[in-house]
């Protein structure tokens, strides 16, 4: 019985009989080992199946204004690569900051300006204001998209409607937040001062984004980007002043009321 089996274990075990190798077979079959089975080799040849993405998160309206405002060239590279439809831009970002101007101009006269039970027809004619001003804040934006459209024409760029749309409108922000400043009261004498400079740093920003824009959005070339948001600030300036125009008849109808 010595010959067959070794002194030094017990005949039944594994270990005694086989030796060892027994012993490491059993640990590699064992199940309740806790180390991970390793994936069977891919056959050579075969393809590797994908792994499915999750569905992209939906950017909201702060995931572009801010980058807009900081780092408008990587921006407008995130913006190039997303598939909006022009009524997605317009809707869900350009109307949401067109109301800055007139939500901000409501609040300063509820704040500022007091009504009487006397003076509801005065109360009337501000709100109708307010909603005359976003309406056209909304059109001036929809009529500067197409003249977005139709310039780079000339400067040899042929743009989809929906990118001119993306340039328009998301190069609109420094404009769209330089409306917030009309909160501030009109008697304060330095208002005049305040708005002036607020909408001459907001011109140069909105210059200086929608020149990133076109020459990635719109291949305008690069030596006459910045003639192109010239042009482009100089039209939106243009809309703004027609438009004030265009209110003039509101505004008489809201200090007579």
């Amino acid at each position: 019985m010595n010959g067959l089996y070794p002194t030094s274990g017990d005949p039944s075990s594994a270990e005694g009989r086989f030796g060892a190798p027994c012993e490491a077979a059993a640990r590699r079959t064992s199940p309740t080992d806790d180390a991970a089975p390793t994936p069977p080799a891919a056959a050579s040849g075969s393809e590797a199946i994908p792994v499915p993405h999750p569905f992209p998160k939906r950017r909201s309206l702060l995931d572009h204004l801010t980058p807009l405002m900081s780092q408008p060239e990587t921006e407008w590279q995130v913006i190039a690569d997303e598939t909006s439809t022009a009524s997605d831009v317009f809707w869900r970002y350009g109307a949401v900051l067109a109301a800055i101007g007139p939500v901000a101009d409501l609040v300063k006269r509820l704040l500022f300006e007091r009504f009487e039970p006397s003076h509801e027809p005065i109360a009337i004619a501000v709100l109708n204001a307010a909603l005359a001003y976003g309406l056209f804040g909304l059109l001036g934006s929809l009529v500067l998209s197409f003249a977005t459209f139709g310039l780079p024409r000339a400067f040899g760029s042929k743009p989809h409607f929906s990118t001119a749309m993306k340039v328009s409108v998301y190069g609109q922000t420094p404009m769209y937040l330089a409306g917030a400043v009309l909160v501030a009261p009109p008697s304060s004498p330095s208002f005049m001062w305040v708005l002036g400079l607020t909408t001459l740093c907001a011109l140069c920003s909105n210059i200086l984004v929608v020149r990133a824009g076109s020459r990635i959005l719109m291949d305008v070339p690069t030596s006459k980007s910045l003639l192109f948001a010239v042009l482009l600030a100089v039209t939106n300036v243009a809309i703004v002043i027609v438009g004030a125009i265009l209110m003039l008849p509101v505004l008489v109808m809201e200090t007579t009321g």
